[in-house]
């Protein structure tokens, strides 16, 4: 039987190990673990629907997906789109999360292909499994001490931290503090929010996303903190927040750096309207080389069919079935920190220098050129 843990041992694993990657790969997108009060069938019904918005919020990266239309009447019956569901026993990790102790976990797998189309219909826009890597420096201040949340951390903050990475689907990594680290970030530099000791330190973990989180216990009661997301190329965006809990302060600072990842790079996918570019790639050097990029590209979500046209010495030509933008696309590709962009070329030039069949390949099209990256 899959457990809590197992299930999410991607996001623990990618919260311990320096990434050499900005971006990851993340798998369970369609399935998830919910609390279940009660042992009728109202229970596990009201279960079945939280577990459905869950993977709704997840692969859209709308935290409102609940109110976009048409969602309210798929909500009725969830079951519908359900592949695999079973109960299990709550984890002591996930139990710490929760404010109440549930009778049992109810664990559902729902049809990619569903959840995907229910949200095109709405208007929703799918994230998809490639998706940035977050640093997270976060610091907790209570009964006037301050701590570090590092990879070593095992106090309260950790457990739903991850938790809170997890349900959006964002990949996390915390810091090591090793000597590296603590030559160039102090404690104190992370609560007074110094961007440019933070961005200089976090470059060594080479993600996409830094996230900056100060959180502390209230003199009268509760909990507020304090946000700051730098995303990429991006300006800092900052934020506040407060909850009487401190699990809920935590989880509603990752919901806000998670929605400002997804508004740039969750894709609006037309499945009304394809177009077709030419792919380049070279620095090949294995078959293992082109089973790497094909795997990469046809993970990506705007990527509907994927044809090698032709393979020359180091390089391989694909024609791209995708839907969407081609921008949505390229975005798409950068994204995974696999393929270098480089000069991209009309569609006909590729065809008289390569000789290619011009009766298949539209001299209009559009060629994207790229090298596999080491």
């Amino acid at each position: 039987m899959k457990s809590y843990t197992l299930l999410f041992s991607y996001l623990i694993l990618s919260l311990t190990l320096l990434s050499p990657s900005r971006a990851a790969t993340v798998s369970g997108l369609y399935e998830t673990e919910v609390p279940v009060y009660g042992t009728d069938s109202q229970a596990r019904s009201d279960a079945m629907s939280r577990a459905f918005i869950d993977v709704l919020v997840r692969v859209s990266g709308n935290r409102d997906v609940s109110l976009a239309p048409g969602i309210p009447e798929v909500l009725k019956k969830p079951e519908r789109f359900a592949q695999q569901f079973r109960y299990q026993k709550p984890s002591t990790d996930f139990m710490n999360t929760l404010a109440t102790r549930p009778t049992k976990m109810l664990w559902v797998s729902f049809d990619t292909n569903a959840v995907n189309k229910i949200l095109q219909s709405s208007g929703l826009p799918i994230w998809g499994q490639s998706r940035p890597s977050l640093m997270v420096w976060l610091i907790v201040e209570q009964s006037g001490e301050r701590r570090l949340v590092d990879a070593q951390y095992t106090g309260p903050g950790r457990g739903i931290l991850e938790y809170a990475g997890v349900r959006r689907g964002v990949p996390m990594i915390l810091p090591l503090m090793d000597t590296k680290d603590q030559v160039l970030v102090k404690v104190q530099d992370v609560w007074a929010g110094f961007l440019d000791e933070l961005l200089d330190a976090s470059k060594r973990y080479n993600t996409e996303a830094v996230l900056i989180g100060r959180v502390s216990a209230q003199p009268t009661g509760g909990w507020q903190g304090r946000w700051t997301i730098v995303n990429g190329d991006q300006p800092p965006t900052g934020w506040q927040n407060a909850a009487e809990q401190f699990n809920d302060v935590i989880l509603s600072g990752v919901d806000g750096g998670s929605d400002i990842l997804a508004r740039r790079y969750a894709q609006f996918v037309d499945e009304t309207s394809e177009d077709v570019v030419l792919l380049k790639v070279s620095d090949l050097k294995s078959l293992g080389d082109y089973a790497k990029v094909k795997k990469y590209l046809t993970s990506l979500a705007p990527v509907s069919e994927l044809l090698p046209t032709q393979v020359v010495n180091d390089y391989i030509v694909f024609r791209v079935r995708f839907k969407g933008s081609q921008e949505g696309l390229t975005r798409a590709i950068k994204l995974g920190n696999v393929l270098f962009p480089l000069d991209s070329l009309p569609g006909s030039i590729i065809a008289a220098q390569s000789g290619a069949d011009k009766g298949a390949t539209d001299q209009s099209t559009a060629l994207l050129v790229y090298r596999l990256m080491p």
